[in-house]
């Protein structure tokens, strides 16, 4: 317990297979350069080139915060329990195929590209001020965005699942299937939905863009601004009027 996969700044590249991170362990970086041997804390003048490959990793509900700070970093299958921390030193983070049941949190991040991954009901991704392309993930969780650029495409928003964005955000997305919540505070959006069948989707005045519902999708319900142009989707009939009381 407590012992730490350690990555350093003049690393050239590692791969660990199915590595598992247990009670108060964690992977972490050091600059080793700024202060050797053991290394100090990466900063924004930490040099790093390492590309760090992750076969099937677990790591546990008890694991202490990993933070990934410096150089590549691929992250193939396994799961998360955690607390998984990308943050604005690294030069770009790949997660393929992983399920997240714990904590994911992207700050300021460059480059960040998530495909095939599984957010279940207990998980939660919090993403702020990063660059990111989702492909194929389902979200059964909690997910929050504030500031950024993203791109999303046959992303799912299974039942139960809730999705906030806020904050000066661009987000473009096609194939977006939505059975969940999603509210959009602010920023600019071109999304276009496969179907919102059984979704609730709320965009706040003076988000900006295009909201496009896909043919034959349903629209589910849906609470969109004027500066927001929607397509496809039919006029939500007016609530039935109040019945007269009996004479």
């Amino acid at each position: 317990a407590g012992g730490q996969f350690l990555f350093k700044d003049q690393m050239g590249c590692g791969v660990f297979l199915e590595a598992t991170v247990g009670a108060g362990s964690k992977f972490t970086c050091v600059d080793e350069t700024a202060a050797p041997p053991h290394g100090a804390a990466v900063t924004s003048a930490t040099t790093s080139n390492m590309e760090l490959f992750l076969f099937k990793p677990t790591v546990l509900a008890s694991a202490a915060k990993s933070v990934f700070e410096m150089g590549s970093v691929y992250v193939i299958g396994g799961s998360n329990a955690g607390e998984i921390e990308i943050n604005q030193y690294a030069s770009s983070a790949k997660l393929q195929g992983m399920v997240n049941t714990g904590t994911v949190t992207s700050t300021s991040a460059k480059d960040i590209f998530i495909c095939d991954t599984t957010n279940q009901p207990a998980g939660s991704v919090t993403v702020s001020e990063s660059t990111a392309v989702l492909v194929n993930v389902t979200n059964s969780g909690t997910v929050f965005v504030s500031g950024g650029t993203f791109s999303l495409y046959d992303v799912t928003n299974a039942a139960g699942g809730t999705v906030t964005v806020g904050g000066a955000v661009t987000a473009k997305a096609s194939g977006i299937t939505n059975a969940g919540t999603i509210s959009i505070a602010g920023g600019t959006i071109d999304l276009t939905l496969a179907t919102n069948a059984g979704g609730t989707i709320t965009i706040a005045t003076g988000v900006t863009g295009t909201l496009t519902l896909a043919s034959g999708g349903e629209p589910g319900t849906y609470t969109v601004p004027t500066t927001v142009t929607t397509v496809g989707f039919n006029a939500q009939p007016p609530p039935p009027a109040p019945r007269a009381p009996p004479s």
